[in-house]
């Protein structure tokens, strides 16, 4: 993960919230880490189980906040992937209750335009259900290519 890439996302996301840009892309990086290697073992893991979620809530951060500033976190992480033509990095965290992506996940940039959540939601337009299958389709084809394309990358610092 690039600093420079992490400092953009950084003041693009506001993320401020008393979270320091240097802490933020400490964080990300550590995050970045940590997804590789899930990627890698070909698994799925819980927003509260990510070791950023423990740091965040033992730094006091709690409730949207903590939400908030997760999310910037782990979309950072799917950015810098989609820049670099991989896929959505970030697919492979869920929610407990749900067992599919946080919101966020459909604000990506690489999201097509008709699941994106500026199109429908933003406009205060509920979404019709083909809308949301095809965002389920596209969430698990996205895990689909994040396993493998990291199954197949050799480890090294970079990557866990």
């Amino acid at each position: 993960m690039k600093e420079l890439f992490a400092k953009k996302l950084y003041y693009e996301y506001d993320v401020d919230r008393g979270l320091s840009e240097i802490d933020y892309i400490q964080l990300v990086k550590d995050v970045y880490m940590e997804l590789t290697r899930i990627a890698r073992e070909g698994s799925l893991v819980l927003y509260g189980d990510l070791g950023v979620f423990r740091k965040l809530k033992g730094s006091g951060y709690k409730g949207n906040e903590l939400l908030v500033i997760l999310g910037a976190i782990v979309g950072a992480c799917s950015e810098y992937e989609a820049a670099n033509d991989r896929p959505l990095l970030s697919s492979i965290v869920i929610n407990r209750d749900t067992r599919k992506p946080g919101l966020g996940f459909f604000y990506l940039s690489t999201v097509p335009t008709s699941l994106s959540r500026k199109n429908w939601e933003d406009n205060n337009i509920r979404p019709p259900e083909i809308v949301m299958r095809q965002r389920d389709a596209f969430w698990l084809h996205e895990v689909q290519k994040v396993h493998e394309w990291w199954q197949k990358q050799p480890l090294d610092e970079r990557n866990g």
